[in-house]
């Protein structure tokens, strides 16, 4: 079906436009010098005034270039006179002839140039560049002596078939001119891929219902388990999503992360912060709207085709958190023999915090844990059955989940060991144990997967230069630069103390509790399967965190599932006692977790940023400046406003002088910057006075909320979740003549 839609979307915006539409294809370059691969190809209507109109936001003040082609048709025999008025150059050409020459770096000015044109086609070509400065570009013509008027659009094409069927087919299309048929076509085509991995994921499960079909009441528990998952995920979606290019999560990818990798094909030295893998899944959702693009059938980075964009990445995380819950129910049956075991670990996974805030964002967090939860459940099969395609199956998932994110090897570090370990064993009694070793089946399978997966994946072949630059910048600065614990004993002393702290911070404190408890009773029904639960959470803390001496609470999520399967143990061994109380225990404690993972979505409905979005739209015009110091991601979203991103220095701010400022208070008070904020937030700055503040209370409903975290007026530097609901202050100029 996705296939099928997909090849129907590219058809349609490859040929349609050529068909039907009025203009000239147009090519935007990045620099003035018209090189490499234009940033945007459309069939355009040139504005009668100004051809410009909406293309210089898309470079954001950069110089650009940009080629107009195709053809004018001309009805009668005539000399006709053409007027290029631009700022900077422009040159126009007819029939591979130049007849306006008005190139160099100069404000608006116009030339002018006739030629002689027979009725019919003429080929038409415009070349245009800015550099800096303001921009604009006019063309107007006049047959013989007659004034110069604006050059028609409905006298251009983008193709000679155009000029023939254009007519013909006019009636019809202009009956539908909101449809927006490019956009409609490709969202339809990204749905339905996203459609159809959710029908095969939805039918996966109900293959594995009908192998259960004995268990009917466990099947009820787990389809309304996932019913419950969904409904958490996809509760506040719309959360702070960007709007332009401004949203609340400034490490959430977005179409500008995205897109410029698909138009390289991600070769030719192209990489991020992340590896690509999750970049090839989000890179064919932007596919048929790049496609609509470049027939002229949408406008790539408008704001309602980046908006949707990013609500399609955003689905992906939801799918995968959903593939969560259900993968941990997995793990925690095959590892401890019992469904129910399964069950209730997925519910602790579902209801965690930092799960349901993650799978909201368009980040590798939870899309990474998918392929390492089905490495687990492939490694805890190896234990009772050594079969080569089961240790093949564990390599390619496991390299998956690296090559989507890096951190990932680290899970892995003991369990391969481990399953070295057994094979090893298994070949006591052997000529050459080492030599049985390295010719075993299984570990040569997994081996050969491995290297096989990663080269594809990162795309070695066409990209090595890409990749070494990646891993330059994750072993270098993007590491090195965030290490907040000295690496002495002391400081791995102090960073072991912070990072068992996040426990009962990711899971809650009934949850950690029972996990504690978990995992004895683990180690003692099923030691093996015990061992293997907790060897990925050991290594990972071993060679990932200790090594680079920095954490945030988002980095332990994979950890922390794992550790749900014992807290899921625990609360199926309580429910399965005769007692009242031990059940009374199991409740409570899920109900407890229950509320503090729904409490995120409380927070984020009331989320302060709303109101100051609203009182910004109401009391400031848009002649008005508001300034900012912080990441527009801390911020209310501008909207149609006028933001100027400041320095923290007042002197700047003097001669700047917004009307407004807008203030994250709580990132202001990191202490590298507090002292230019005391003035402000004292109320005894002479030029600004604060006229509105936001900050709002959600209830006691939000169990979060009453966490220390949320109201200590500091954000906390190991955690997302307090970005939430942050203190907003408005302050104005105090001489205004007219105060909100």
């Amino acid at each position: 079906m996705a296939a099928l839609a997909f090849v129907a979307v590219a058809a349609a915006a490859a040929i349609v436009p050529q068909l039907v539409s009025r203009g000239l294809a147009a090519s935007y370059f990045y620099g003035p010098d018209w090189r490499d691969s234009p940033r945007l190809v459309e069939i355009d209507s040139p504005g009668a005034e100004d051809w410009l109109a909406g293309v210089g936001h898309r470079f954001d003040g950069r110089p650009y270039s940009a080629t107009w082609q195709g053809w004018l048709q001309v009805d009668e025999a005539a000399t006709y006179t053409f007027s290029v008025a631009s700022d900077d150059g422009s040159w126009l050409y007819l029939d591979d002839a130049l007849v306006v020459d008005n190139g160099g770096r100069h404000a608006v000015f116009e030339r002018v140039g006739a030629v002689a044109l027979t009725p019919g086609l003429h080929r038409f070509r415009l070349h245009y560049f800015q550099f800096d400065g303001g921009t604009g570009l006019m063309v107007r013509w006049a047959r013989g002596d007659s004034a110069l008027a604006p050059l028609p659009v409905d006298r251009l094409f983008p193709t000679r078939l155009a000029a023939v069927l254009q007519p013909r087919l006019a009636p019809i299309v202009d009956r539908l001119p909101d449809l927006h048929l490019g956009y409609l076509l490709a969202l339809i085509a990204s749905a339905a891929m996203l459609i159809a991995v959710g029908t095969g994921f939805y039918r996966h499960v109900a293959r594995h219902v009908s192998a259960h079909a004995s268990e009917p009441a466990l099947n009820r528990w787990l389809w309304r388990l996932l019913a419950l998952a969904t409904a958490l995920v996809v509760w506040e979606i719309w959360y702070g999503i960007p709007v332009g290019w401004v949203g609340w999560e400034g490490d959430e990818l977005r179409a500008r992360d995205v897109i410029p990798g698909l138009e390289t094909l991600f070769s030719g030295g192209w990489y991020d912060h992340y590896p690509p893998l999750y970049f090839y899944a989000l890179a064919a959702l932007s596919v048929p709207f790049k496609l609509a693009s470049l027939a002229g059938l949408d406008d790539l980075w408008s704001d309602r085709t980046t908006l949707t964009i990013a609500a399609l990445y955003r689905s992906t995380s939801m799918i995968c958190g959903v593939a969560c819950v259900y993968l941990t129910y997995r793990c925690g049956s095959e590892a401890f023999g019992r469904r129910s075991t399964g069950l209730w670990a997925g519910l602790v996974v579902a209801v965690m915090p930092n799960f349901v805030y993650l799978a909201k964002l368009a980040k590798p967090e939870l899309p990474y844990i998918v392929p390492f939860l089905v490495s687990m459940l492939f490694y805890l099969r190896c234990l009772r059955d050594p079969r080569p395609g089961l240790y093949g199956a564990f390599a390619a998932a496991g390299m998956v989940a690296i090559c989507v994110k890096d951190q990932a090897y680290a899970l892995y570090v003991f369990p391969a060991g481990h399953l070295v370990w057994l094979r090893w064993r298994a070949s006591a009694g052997s000529a050459s144990r080492l030599r049985t070793l390295l010719r075993d089946p299984a570990l040569v399978r997994a081996a050969v997967i491995s290297v096989v997966v990663f080269v594809t994946a990162h795309n070695l072949v066409f990209n090595l230069s890409g990749f070494r630059a990646h891993l330059a910048l994750i072993t270098g600065d993007g590491s090195r630069a965030f290490r907040a614990y000295a690496p002495t004993l002391a400081g791995q002393v102090l960073l072991l103390r912070d990072s068992l702290a996040q426990v009962p911070w990711l899971l809650g404190w009934p949850a950690a509790l029972m996990a504690l408890f978990g995992i004895g009773l683990g180690w003692r029904e099923r030691r093996d399967a015990t061992l293997a639960l907790l060897l990925p959470v050991v290594s990972y803390y071993v060679t990932c965190i200790a090594v680079i001496g920095f954490h945030y609470d988002r980095f332990y999520l994979a950890p922390a599932m794992l550790l749900a399967v014992f807290a899921g143990h625990t609360l199926a061994f309580l429910m399965a006692r005769p007692a009242l109380w031990p059940r009374t225990l199991a409740v409570a404690a899920a109900a407890y977790s229950l509320a503090l993972g729904a409490s995120v979505n409380l927070l984020m409905m009331r989320d302060s940023r709303y109101a100051a979005e609203t009182w910004l739209r109401e009391h400031v015009d848009s002649h008005a400046t508001v300034g900012y110091f912080e990441p527009l991601a801390y911020l209310p979203r501008p909207g149609a406003l006028r933001f100027q991103e400041l320095e923290t220095d007042w002197a700047q701010v003097e001669a700047a002088a917004p009307e407004f400022l807008v203030v994250n208070t709580e990132f202001a008070r990191r202490e590298r910057t507090l002292a230019f904020y005391i003035p402000l937030f004292s109320g005894t700055h002479p030029r600004y006075q604060p006229v509105a503040r936001f900050k709002s209370t959600p209830g006691p409903a939000a169990l979060l909320a009453n966490d220390r975290v949320f109201w200590n007026g500091v954000e906390d530097p190991f955690t997302n979740l307090d970005k939430i609901n942050p203190d907003i202050q408005i302050y104005a100029r105090r001489d205004l003549a007219a105060r909100p």
